[in-house]
């Protein structure tokens, strides 16, 4: 009888943790989810106004053959391709493909948006590339007149694996709470029904 009487409030107590800890694991899954997204956008606009400042005189200049040289070297150095497009939205150089067959990218979201607001971003499929690419924008500026664009990309499977490696470190954390919870309901449960018993 007391055995079936610990067996329930241990039942009790394990599902009531297991709910609250599963319930915090998804919040906090997701919270860093979304903080570690924004931090590895907020990384790629940092790199992209370092890109613009060094690229601003070169498309000053109309050095193109410099640009994409520049593009080529500096994104394959970095892991991320890098695209200079000028305010008309001809590409000047990428780190990934030959610039002169490449469309003009001045209908592109983070492009429009960097133009109009000084920061774009968006995570889309690249019909150049035939993958799904996080894409920031920032605009190359000199003596108060917009030059051009500089935008830095990352493949999607690079940001996700990031991601999840952050949901897998929560996922375990609450696993091993879970674990430890339902040993100590059963602790809980047994001294209850000790002292149950000797009453």
């Amino acid at each position: 009888m007391f055995t079936r009487i610990q067996w329930r409030i241990a039942a009790s107590y394990v599902l009531l943790i297991a709910v609250a800890l599963l319930a915090l694991g998804v919040y906090l899954a997701y919270y860093l989810r979304q903080e570690q997204l924004h931090q590895l956008e907020m990384d790629l606009r940092s790199q992209a106004l370092i890109i613009a400042q060094q690229v601003a005189p070169q498309l000053q200049r109309g050095d193109a053959s410099q640009i994409d040289a520049f593009a080529k070297r500096v994104g394959r150095a970095a892991d991320v391709r890098i695209t200079i497009i000028d305010r008309t939205g001809r590409v000047l150089g990428d780190t990934d493909h030959d610039p002169t067959t490449m469309d003009n990218h001045l209908s592109r979201p983070e492009v429009r948006q960097a133009l109009a607001s000084g920061f774009g971003e968006s995570m889309r499929h690249s019909r150049t590339l035939d993958r799904d690419l996080l894409y920031v924008a920032v605009p190359i500026g000199s003596g108060g007149d917009t030059l051009g664009v500089a935008r830095v990309a990352m493949p999607t499977s690079d940001v996700q694996a990031s991601l999840n490696r952050v949901v897998t470190v929560v996922g375990a954390a609450t696993a091993i709470a879970i674990v430890l919870a339902i040993l100590l309901a059963l602790v809980v449960a047994r001294a209850t029904t000790s002292n149950i018993a000797r009453l």
